[in-house]
């Protein structure tokens, strides 16, 4: 939440606003103003919202927040329309930060979270979320993920971290940029997007290769810069936590302490939206430790009962990839319903079918959109053909695609033969719950 304008100029930490202070349960729109707070919220009480005006040289403006909780499960979540005056702030160091958090902060924690996580055991774990933001024109901000790594289990009361700052920008308006004075360390593509990497000290001067203690690591979405009427992000936040250790701005040692989403304020306000914000994190874990790669399995959904299957036993590209009872009641032997999985490095797997060993599960027209459906194309080593099989803990497997986070799923939950797979946003439901049995 500690940013540099379009000035360039780097701020010092802040102590985050007494965020659990003035708290009350959301069972309605509400309106939050100043640094008061509102929750707990969400379908298991996971979340709070805060109002996190901290920069005391705008106190005077009138920050209001409206906030309508929702108890459904994800994607689904608590919404925020900023409601509150306009702000016009030219000094480098953002207005403010109203946010929803999961997690621990201010050393209190939210309700019903995995957290904290050690970096250590990130890959052992599915960590997506998402949300749908709007952006007025002529704003000056970003809508941003602001995450905390800690040296141990606790955040600091005063939460001026003792790991890093991690942030995500997937959308930004304005001109508004990352701290750091340096260009670009790193891009990575994830989630459907390019992302340019800045790293930075937040002390106040413009020097980028600080002690990692005091390090700020920024992922700004080469695609979300201006304004947006509606943008739907679902992100899979595991490849930027292991970015960022790959570069050595958090260390294996550490914990994931909090998940903030939020939106930072230099110019305007009145308008931005977070709408349906939510968290998933499902233990388990990935790499496939249990997988034998190159042994036959049917792929079986928990809701369905039935097999993954090529439909037709279609060997040509393009065909869809399907459920349909297996063939032997709990298990097949035919061919088009078993696949192999293939190493396609860093823990994931291509998915061949036994029936056209060429062929691949691939996500049609390299589709990153909740709804994108599947089908069997040959491999190329893109990242719409390769997934990360992540281990529930209870026999079954999510798939999650690398090109998009989002999982195999099985439209509407259904049961009927027939219905072709697509990915959809990452929910634990058994809809996207798959197990493995060697015929």
């Amino acid at each position: 939440m500690k940013k540099q304008s379009v000035l360039g100029i780097l701020t010092t930490v802040f102590a985050f606003a007494v965020l659990f202070m003035g708290t009350a349960r959301s069972a309605s729109a509400q309106q939050i103003c100043g640094n008061n707070s509102s929750g707990p919220l969400g379908n298991v009480n996971q979340y709070i919202f805060g109002g996190d005006q901290w920069n005391a040289a705008f106190s005077s403006t009138n920050q209001c927040e409206t906030i309508t909780n929702s108890t459904a499960t994800p994607p689904n979540g608590p919404s925020m329309v900023y409601s509150g005056s306009a702000f016009n702030d030219t000094t480098g160091t953002p207005a403010d930060y109203p946010d929803f958090l999961y997690g621990c902060f201010h050393g209190a924690c939210s309700q019903n979270t995995q957290l904290p996580i050690q970096v250590s055991a990130l890959s052992n774990w599915s960590i997506t979320s998402g949300e749908t933001v709007v952006e007025p024109s002529g704003d000056n901000n970003d809508v941003a993920y602001d995450i905390w790594f800690n040296t141990g289990t606790t955040a600091p009361s005063n939460q001026n971290t003792t790991g890093t700052e991690l942030m995500i920008w997937v959308q930004h308006n304005g001109g508004a940029g990352p701290i750091g004075c340096c260009s670009p360390v790193a891009t990575i593509t994830t989630g459907g997007h390019t992302w340019s990497v800045y790293t930075g000290l937040n002390t106040g001067n413009c020097n980028c290769s600080g002690p990692v203690g005091a390090q700020v690591i920024s992922f700004v979405n080469n695609d979300g810069d201006g304004p947006t009427n509606g943008t739907t992000y679902s992100l899979n936040l595991v490849p930027f936590f292991e970015e960022a250790l790959a570069l050595g701005q958090i260390q294996s040692s550490w914990y994931l302490t909090t998940i903030e989403f939020g939106t930072e304020i230099w110019v305007g306000g009145p308008g931005i939206q977070v709408n349906n914000f939510w968290v998933n994190v499902a233990a388990g874990s990935s790499g496939g430790s249990t997988i034998t790669t190159g042994t036959p399995y049917n792929i079986i959904n928990q809701n369905s009962g039935s097999c993954v299957d090529a439909t037709n036993s279609g060997t040509a590209n393009g065909t869809t990839v399907q459920q349909w009872a297996c063939g032997s009641g709990t298990f097949s032997t035919q061919p088009n319903q078993q696949w192999e999985f293939e190493p396609a490095g860093n823990g994931d797997y291509y998915v061949e079918n036994v029936n056209a060993p060429s062929e691949t599960w691939n996500v049609v027209n390299s589709g990153t959109t909740s709804g994108s459906l599947m089908q069997l194309w040959t491999y190329a080593g893109n990242p719409n053909e390769v997934w990360k099989a992540v281990s529930m803990g209870n026999g079954y497997y999510e798939f999650v695609g690398e090109g998009s986070g989002l999982c195999l799923d099985t439209p509407a939950a259904s049961t009927a033969n027939g219905v072709q797979l697509q990915i959809y946003t990452c929910n634990g439901t058994g809809a996207q719950l798959f197990k493995l049995v060697a015929p």
